[in-house]
């Protein structure tokens, strides 16, 4: 990827980052509404940067740290614009954007080479399409989840009027968070399923115990398991809000203690 396209992308998700946060300090949505504009134009600018590169040739071979970064931030900041089609949580992108922020700073930092896996064929790139994509559902739902127990804790300390024009509902919240939940479950699965079949297919059951792999099954536990919780159990806001917040803290920890291992055949996904 082109330094000057990966500073591109990090300048509008920083300008969008400021815009969000300016929003809530001036308690103005407007400023809400022109940062989610700017997120926008920084996933088109990802969108294309990625499609172009890759139409290319240039990266036909590897999926780097860069590219991991550049999907990841890429489909998080889609799923939270796609609901507020039919959401009034614009708020939520207090959370959203430094997330999407953060990992195109990745894009900036990380060289190309990093962390690179073989993603020729096909098998493989769906894996990794399939897997990124159920990941980044389950970031959006816990970034909901987050929003949830935040505002809940500004009603109950009666400290919410002063962003009153700003709070979104909390049954939008939920919603996103049950919507993310139910959608991003299939996919991950699919994602491990296929991972496994590879190995499986490569003779070389090893992998199936490899630790970034076995950091996506616990993912995928966590998944099921909070799915079962809503799903089956009728579970909801604050419970949910708080489970899946903590998962997502424990999963952040084993995969920054993974990341690093000598004995991880991919370090990405």
């Amino acid at each position: 990827m082109s330094d000057k396209l990966a500073y591109l992308i990090f300048l509008l998700h920083l300008a969008s980052l400021c815009g969000f946060l300016l929003a809530v300090f001036y308690q103005r949505p407007r400023l809400a509404k022109l940062a989610m504009k700017i997120m926008l134009a920084g996933l088109l600018t990802q969108a294309a940067t990625f499609t172009l590169y890759h139409w290319e040739g240039i990266s036909s071979a590897t999926f780097n740290a860069r590219e991991f970064s550049l999907v990841l931030s890429m489909f998080i900041g889609t799923l939270f614009l796609v609901f507020q089609l039919f959401t009034k949580t614009r708020l939520l992108g207090v959370l959203v954007a430094p997330v999407v922020f953060s990992l195109s700073a990745v894009t900036v930092m990380a060289r190309d080479d990093s962390f690179a896996v073989i993603a020729s064929g096909g098998y493989i790139a769906l894996h990794i399409a399939l897997t990124v994509v159920g990941e980044a559902f389950f970031i959006v739902a816990v970034l909901a989840g987050a929003l949830f127990l935040i505002q809940e804790n500004l009603i109950r300390k009666k400290r919410a009027v002063r962003f009153v024009r700003l709070l979104p509902p909390l049954d939008d919240l939920d919603r996103i968070n049950h919507i993310s939940f139910i959608s991003g479950f299939p996919l991950l699965t699919a994602g491990i399923v296929i991972g496994a079949f590879m190995v499986y297919l490569g003779g070389n059951t090893s992998l199936l115990y490899d630790i970034k792999g076995l950091w996506t099954a616990l993912a995928w536990v966590f998944y099921a398991g909070i799915l079962f919780l809503r799903v089956v159990l009728g579970w909801r806001g604050r419970k949910v809000a708080l489970l899946s917040l903590g998962a997502l803290l424990l999963l952040l920890f084993l995969f920054l203690a993974s990341m690093n291992s000598p004995h991880s055949w991919h370090r990405l996904i």
